[in-house]
């Protein structure tokens, strides 16, 4: 058949059909970064999330490792077959997608995912739990916000009333949904604490820490109230949005909700008297471990919109941009996200498995459950946080309230309570649970509770938030918050809390940053916020790493039973030389990098120092614990044990300040060491080194000889150090030496005396050690 078509129309026909396929392909290519960022997101935030239903079963012990895993896995299989009605949030929640244009929804939904993965993936190397509901919104609500005010701007600037906005700003957003998240974190917050606290209380009234003995007679109606909330729950908020779930099955459960909450305590309550005679404390175990599957159930049933929402969202607005026949896709707007679609039940399952395998590899979710356990451990041990103004004030304070109505409470009332709440557990063993399946009940079905409570009133309730909260308010009941932990428990909730209101500001900028700069600067400016999200995602991988590494240090210690003489003198030999080793090297390395003003050597060194410092004082504050350990027969040499590690940690302090002065002078731009300064600090570097190489070089075998040896190079250093000073004094009456520079050199001078003072201690202690 010959064509009719004239050549210019030809041409203009085909150049057509070439940018329609060629804007496609951008497009399906937007669409299958989205979902790759999914796969990211998915991973980073089981790893945040886990703490939602792990928390409790992996603290108090209630089965293996290995079985709570699978229990949770279970659970998040089941829970994301589930077709949530949440994944309209990420089509229409934050934002009325009718007023945008196909090209703008792509450009928001690219800014969440990006900054989604960014967000989560730092939270989570520090082993802060946050609400990737929270962050999901925000970041919807500022991208939205940034494409929206990109419009008004155009629109001014080119003065088209009305050309290129459909509607007022207003219109635009959904910020009623923000406002409603907002209450819903605060809420969350102080509900849950509460709540907590008060049910711990009573409960732990009840059993006190001899729990055995009065589960036989109260186990039957307190795990008649406990699974009953744990299936209410996993009923309301787990499998209420279920595709398989009719609007009739909906209203009867609804219309007969007091009715199922009657039978089952009836029904749940004989049950469990009957297994508490025969299993005993096993029911609580049953407890926890059903509490696990309904909180993971329900986490993937609902929350899976968090990661795979905004690109099912992506995907559904390309489907219907290609079946538009060739429209532009700046001016084809978005009507068919308005329409609620159900999700796809291969693409949920798929998700479902991903999350799975994550929670059972992912180390990052062992880090987020390592915080709240530490922040809820019933022993005491190593604290995570610091303290810090506001927590100390807040235990001053809570002391004040304590001593107040102490003095009001009978007597008789308060040694009764007291004698209730008396641990009979010994708190120093290390292979302890965190804390007793009392409270891990405690905290599964209050946390349920709540949850289930909220959503039949469709309130936004964070499931991190309640878990998390519930979770330090039963602690804080239980009296494991003690004068010794308090502050620094107060000071982790608060720093946890924070991260919770600074995940919604971050989460809002971020978003509004990423998809301004990617609306103005178009697909190179999109690839480029991709990389940035893929360096993030690896550089906090690599801090994550060293912090894992620390961690399982530390816990291989805990888990040592006992501490020969032997053992301590094999630490000694091998942390000793080392570290005066290592001292050295680096002071060497300073002076001459600051000799040549290597702001950016100094800087490196800056950062070993301070690791140094911290290396030392880990190893000084797991010196309890390892006193604790010690046999018999090490007994005598541990007064030098500790001397040594005391003088290491003041070694490595002392070296912190040098690095901190010669990195400031340089950062600072001030002006550089005079010659004779350099050539008296080289002279006296290379004395320094030369009797720490002796100090070294004889450890194994020290003797009196030897600190005679080196008593004599001391003094000599000594003497050296002083004929510096006062050739500094000489030279600043003359005039010769500038202010910055003297004081830097006076500085270096009187630290480098405090460090081989600190040599010289060590060796005598290491002496002590030895010969004893």
């Amino acid at each position: 058949m010959v064509s009719t078509c004239k050549p210019y129309f030809c041409e203009q026909k085909t150049l057509k059909l070439h940018n329609m396929v060629s804007t496609e392909m951008i497009y399906l290519i937007m669409v299958v970064v989205l979902f790759l960022l999914a796969i990211s997101d998915l991973i980073v935030g089981v790893s945040n999330d886990a703490i939602n239903f792990l928390n409790s079963a992996i603290g108090s012990r209630a089965a293996r490792f290995r079985t709570v895993m699978i229990v949770a896995m279970l659970g998040i299989l089941v829970g994301a077959t589930f077709s949530s009605g949440m994944m309209e949030i990420a089509r229409k929640g934050m934002f009325n997608p009718e007023y945008f244009y196909f090209k703008d929804v792509m450009i928001i939904f690219l800014a969440v995912m990006i900054m989604d993965v960014i967000l989560l993936d730092t939270f989570n190397s520090f082993g802060l739990p946050t609400s990737t509901t929270v962050s999901l919104v925000f970041e919807l609500l500022g991208a939205a916000v940034a494409v929206s005010l990109a419009y008004s701007m155009r629109a001014n600037l080119i003065e088209v009333d009305g050309a290129l906005m459909v509607g007022g700003f207003s219109e635009y957003i959904n910020s009623k949904k923000a406002f409603e998240i907002i209450m819903g974190i605060l809420l969350s917050i102080l509900i849950a604490f509460t709540v907590g606290a008060i049910v711990m209380f009573f409960v732990r009234l009840v059993f006190t820490f001899r729990y055995r003995t009065m589960l036989r007679w109260a186990g039957g109606i307190f795990s008649g109230i406990a699974i009953t909330s744990i299936t209410y729950f996993m009923l309301i908020k787990g499998a209420s949005d279920a595709v398989f779930m009719t609007d009739e099955t909906k209203m009867l459960i609804e219309e007969n909700a007091g009715l199922i909450i009657l039978y089952s305590v009836l029904i749940w309550t004989v049950l469990f008297q009957l297994l508490t005679f025969l299993l005993g404390e096993w029911v609580l175990r049953i407890i926890v471990l059903m509490g696990t599957f309904s909180l993971a159930m329900a986490f993937a049933g609902n929350d899976l919109v968090n990661f795979i929402g905004v690109p099912i969202a992506g995907l559904d607005a390309f489907l219907d941009f290609r079946n538009s026949g060739g429209v532009n896709p700046g001016a084809y707007t978005m009507e068919s996200l308005s329409e609620s679609v159900p999700a796809k039940g291969y693409l949920l399952l798929i998700a479902g498995m991903i999350m799975a395998i994550t929670l059972y590899k992912s180390k990052k979710a062992r880090t987020v459950i390592h915080t709240t356990l530490d922040l809820t451990r019933h022993n005491e041990g190593d604290e995570q946080f610091n303290s810090s103004y506001v927590s100390r004030a807040i235990v001053r304070i809570g002391r004040h309230i304590g001593d107040n109505v102490g003095a009001v409470v009978p007597r008789a009332v308060k040694l009764a309570v007291d004698k209730r709440f008396r641990d009979v557990n010994d708190r120093s063993q290390t292979d302890a649970p965190t804390f007793d399946l009392v409270r891990a009940s405690v905290i599964l079905v209050v946390a349920s509770a709540l949850i289930a409570y909220a959503t039949s009133f469709k309130l936004p309730l964070s499931t991190t938030y309640v878990t998390f909260m519930t979770a330090m308010g039963a602690s804080f009941a239980d009296r494991s918050w003690g004068r010794e932990s308090a502050v620094y428990r107060i000071n982790g909730v608060l720093s946890v809390v924070g991260g919770w209101f600074l995940t919604a500001m971050v989460a809002f900028t971020g978003a509004f940053i990423v998809a301004t700069a990617i609306f103005y600067g178009g697909l190179w400016v999109t690839f480029m916020f991709i990389g940035l999200a893929l360096l993030t995602v690896y550089r906090t991988h690599l801090l994550h790493h060293r912090k894992a590494a620390r961690r399982e240090l530390a816990e291989k210690e805990q888990a040592v039973k006992s501490v020969s003489k032997q053992e301590i003198k094999t630490r000694a030999l091998s942390t000793v030389p080392e570290t005066l080793e290592e001292i050295d090297s680096l002071y060497l390395q300073t002076l001459e990098a600051l000799f040549e003003e290597n702001r950016k050597g100094l800087g490196e060194l800056r950062k070993r120092s301070k690791k140094m410092r911290n290396d030392t004082q880990e190893l000084k504050q797991r010196l309890p614990n390892l006193l604790t350990k010690l046999e018999p027969d090490a007994i005598p040499i541990s007064h030098s044990y500790v001397q040594i590690t005391e003088n290491l940690n003041e070694l490595a302090y002392t070296f912190n300040f040098i690095t901190k002065y010669a990195f400031e002078h340089v950062d600072n731009n001030h002006r550089g060491l005079r010659s004779e300064q350099i050539r008296e600090l080289k002279e006296l570097a290379r004395m320094k080194n030369q009797m720490t190489k002796r100090l070294i070089s004889r450890l194994h075998d020290p003797d009196q000889e030897l600190a005679n040896e080196m008593q004599v190079e001391y003094r000599k250093i000594l003497q050296y150090m002083d004929q510096c000073i006062l050739k500094q004094i000489k030279r600043v009456k003359s005039g010769m030496g500038g202010k910055r520079s003297s004081m830097l050199f006076m500085n270096i001078i009187s630290e480098t005396k405090n460090l081989v003072s600190f040599e010289m201690n060590l060796l005598r202690a290491h002496v002590q050690f030895i010969q004893s």
